[in-house]
């Protein structure tokens, strides 16, 4: 995924229990809260969480809360329980965007599965990131001068919803590997060549090899210095938790993967509330939801989900996650936890209302145990070598991670 975007799709529709004027939704695998007036498969537009209505969309259709709508101020896209049940996005009929065209054949050319973040010209929507964050992130930015990216040590791709997906993205034979999503600090480490200067490149003419190879560290946008300061945290538990396996990267090899537990004596994600889900969820959790995965104040652990080894020419080579967890074996690290993994077959589409449940059981079987629990990465190897992967988090995380973003810092968007 890209940037955050509203998704054109068709809806089904369902009774609300006792209530008379509005009814339920379901759109690509999110239950939402719709009118009365809207009809099973009606086209309109799907907006996911962790989204940012516009002010010109908002005030056309009186969408916030002053005008008599659903939102606050700050116009943001959460999943959340409304008259009791859940509502995971927010969806309106092609329809709302009649406003913002000149003529109509702009709102007849809407196809599913487009992506909208303006339309005739206008905003509609985009990611929210609060306005700490905002701040926060431009202030890193001031510290210093970043590395360049390098074409060996590029960035790790966002990663999309699993909703989102469509059948062509799980052809038949597919590998399927389903596994825990961590909830920490993005991190990248590879052993990559130093850019040649003229020289290396008029003596390479000649046959001559000067390449020399170099450790670099990255967290999520910003390759980081030798020291490895934390652009937000300013500790060095980045370089605590890779110091005693970077060393036996291959040249070329670049590893990427989740840092979680404590940035020295802070908690490298914050807790969250689960009262914000329920007080029968808040039982499970009594001291709150902490994110340390085990790790005593002080320590930090990485695992690793991703490897990628580069060819002499410099051509990307993904490693299979069974090659992963080799890998991860003799460097000395852990891997992100499997939960399950088959054989695509029979249909080339994911279920994805089982990985819901998957997602869903583990979170609550997690919670009885007082436990951490963000979702589900479901990464699938494809026949022809190429690669995907999605995402399905739990409908308690994306509660408690609404409630506590909304004006709290977000590490992982800052670093």
């Amino acid at each position: 995924m890209s940037d955050y975007a509203g998704i054109v799709c068709t809806i089904n529709t369902r009774e609300f229990p006792g209530k008379d004027r509005i009814q339920l939704g379901d759109a690509l695998g999110y239950q939402v809260v719709i009118g009365k007036d809207v009809q099973p498969g009606d086209l309109g537009v799907l907006f996911p969480p962790d989204g940012q209505l516009s002010e010109e969309f908002c005030a056309a259709h009186n969408l916030l809360r002053r005008d008599g709508g659903y939102f606050s101020d700050n116009r943001r896209v959460v999943a959340q329980r409304f008259a009791g049940v859940r509502s995971e996005a927010f969806w309106v009929p092609s329809h709302y965007l009649y406003y913002f065209a000149a003529g109509k054949p702009d709102v007849d050319n809407l196809k599913a599965g487009e992506r909208i973040t303006t339309f005739a010209g206008v905003p509609i929507c985009n990611k929210w990131i609060n306005p700490n964050t905002q701040r926060a992130r431009q202030g890193t930015q001031r510290q210093g001068r970043p590395r360049p990216e390098s074409p060996w040590f590029k960035r790790h791709y966002d990663t999309d919803h699993l909703r989102h997906a469509s059948e062509y993205d799980f052809p038949l034979g597919s590998l399927v590997w389903v596994t825990e999503k961590l909830h920490g600090t993005s991190h990248r480490e590879g052993l990559v060549p130093t850019p040649p200067s003229w020289l290396d490149r008029l003596l390479g003419v000649f046959g001559i090899d000067r390449t020399t190879w170099n450790n670099v560290s990255g967290s999520r946008r910003v390759v980081l210095g030798d020291l490895m300061a934390d652009p937000y945290h300013g500790s060095d538990f980045r370089l605590r938790a890779v110091r005693d396996w970077r060393s036996r990267l291959r040249p070329g090899e670049v590893v990427y993967g989740e840092i979680v537990g404590y940035a020295g004596e802070k908690p490298i994600m914050p807790s969250h509330d689960p009262s914000s889900v329920s007080k029968d969820y808040a039982k499970y959790f009594p001291g709150g939801v902490h994110y340390d995965y085990g790790c005593e104040q002080g320590d930090c652990k990485f695992y690793a989900y991703r490897i990628v080894q580069h060819a002499p020419d410099g051509t990307a080579v993904e490693l299979g996650y069974q090659n992963v967890i080799q890998r991860c074996a003799e460097l000395g690290i852990e891997h992100c936890p499997v939960i399950t993994v088959f054989r695509q077959g029979s249909k080339c589409t994911i279920d994805t209302e089982q990985m819901k449940e998957i997602a869903a059981d583990m979170g609550l079987e997690r919670a009885r145990d007082g436990q951490a629990f963000e979702g589900i990465c479901v990464r699938v190897e494809r026949p022809d070598g190429r690669l995907g992967l999605w995402k399905e988090k739990t409908f308690e995380f994306k509660v408690m991670e609404g409630i506590a973003t909304e004006h709290d810092i977000d590490p992982e968007e800052v670093a």
